[in-house]
């Protein structure tokens, strides 16, 4: 997602992100043609389904584009966590705080 790609081992547990740039550079010097994608794996940030949402802000943060989310154990990928979809559930928040607030 978002220019990179989670990267699962042989019981499909996460182990990190692909990215986009990191592949290009790897392929770029034509002397990794044949590397195996663990030797440019990174250890992304990640949350779990259950974070609130401000630990995923701090993980969005300094992601590369995007958060990997895990499952309650942090082991198996459940998906992907964007600063898009975290500003469309403030969006969505926003009406009933609104009606909440006093007016001045």
């Amino acid at each position: 997602m978002h220019g990179q790609l989670a990267v699962i081992d042989a019981f499909g547990n996460y182990c990190g992100v692909l990215t986009a740039h990191a592949l290009a550079d790897a392929l770029a010097d034509g002397e990794h043609d044949q590397a195996r994608v663990a030797t440019i794996t990174e250890a992304a940030d990640a949350v779990r389904e259950a974070d609130l949402l401000d630990t995923a802000l701090d993980a969005l943060e300094t992601a590369y584009a995007a958060v990997p989310v895990l499952d309650k154990e942090g082991l198996s990928l459940v998906g992907w966590l964007t600063h898009q979809r975290v500003l469309a559930a403030q969006r969505r928040a926003l009406p009933v705080v609104a009606a909440q607030s006093p007016k001045v």
